[in-house]
């Protein structure tokens, strides 16, 4: 009896597509490179320091104009009036090591045909940074 030859990819990524959306954000990259974490402590080091209120107090207002806005920033914008590449700028300002190339992961995007895009909600420096340390889209 003889058997199917064994697929390098899985059955989604052999039909007919000319576009490929990649979420950058714990799915390029691990969540266990715990990024946001950082992320989320200079969040509340910002709103901590443009309100001039406590650790405790900066927390409940950041998840306060969360639940509100959408997003902290939205509603720093909307309520203090916050310049947003100033905001993400300072929230972004993280240490990057633990992203580690992928060659693996670069080699199947690149084994890909069609244009490719990179979702995030980050802004573009942060996005680059990401992409260059993991190998992709240089």
């Amino acid at each position: 009896m003889k058997t199917a030859p064994r697929q390098k990819y899985h059955d989604a990524l052999h039909d007919e597509r000319d576009t490929w959306v990649f979420d950058l954000d714990n799915t390029l990259y691990t969540a266990e490179c715990a990024l946001f974490d950082q992320i989320d402590r200079k969040i509340g080091e910002y709103v901590q320091s443009l309100l001039r209120v406590s650790p405790e107090a900066a927390r409940k207002i950041q998840k306060q104009y969360l639940l509100e806005f959408g997003t902290t920033l939205n509603g720093l914008m909307h309520n203090h009036q916050v310049d947003p590449h100033h905001y993400l700028a300072s929230v972004h300002d993280i240490d990057f090591t633990p992203i580690e190339r992928d060659d693996k992961l670069r080699a199947g995007i690149e084994a890909l045909d069609g244009r490719k895009l990179v979702f995030t909600n980050a802004d573009k420096p942060y996005a680059s940074e990401i992409m260059k340390r993991l190998g992709i889209f240089e």
